[in-house]
């Protein structure tokens, strides 16, 4: 009597293979898709989290500013004029030049108070507005600003943001 043992195969069959290589290529599609998501995602919190910081970091510094001085005046034609303040018998000044807060305290150079990756620019109105309040009131200076992520042509960080403040001399 004769057995027939089945047929010993070694590996696997080109249609096993076909079929193993298309599951792959899903997952491999699935999970590049996942990882370019999160890419276009965390570019866009990094262009937010530039423009908050670049915002509060000069919102703060003029508010101090105008708060520590004892005079206050706008110059220049809006919607780009500057502000000066003074503060203990020196002028700060805080201008904007080529899309770049600048301050310029005494007669020292001017310093940069954003960085290059964003451009501030004004809305439709000035950038300093000055608001004389009745006596004994002191002045109220009114900053607006639009801070925009600097990266023409990235939709993804095409991030604008508008910024409003007022501040009373003390």
């Amino acid at each position: 009597m004769r057995f027939f043992l089945p047929k010993k195969t070694d590996g696997i069959s080109l249609i096993e293979l076909l079929i193993y290589l298309a599951v792959l290529l899903i997952l491999m599609v699935g999970i590049t898709e996942i990882f370019l998501i999160t890419m276009r995602v965390r570019a866009r919190s990094n262009a937010m989290f530039a423009v908050n910081e670049n915002a509060r970091v000069v919102l703060g510094k003029m508010r101090d500013a105008i708060l520590d001085g004892t005079a206050v005046a706008t110059s220049g034609t809006c919607p780009a004029n500057s502000l000066d303040v003074t503060i203990a018998g020196s002028i700060t000044r805080f201008q904007v030049t080529n899309g770049i807060v600048e301050i310029v305290e005494g007669v020292n150079p001017a310093k940069s108070l954003t960085a290059a990756n964003v451009v501030v620019s004004t809305g439709a109105s000035c950038l300093f507005t000055k608001m004389n309040n009745p006596a004994p009131a002191k002045p109220t200076i009114r900053i607006q600003l639009r801070v925009t992520y600097n990266t023409p042509g990235n939709v993804v960080t095409e991030i604008s943001q508008d910024y409003e403040l007022a501040v009373s001399l003390r």
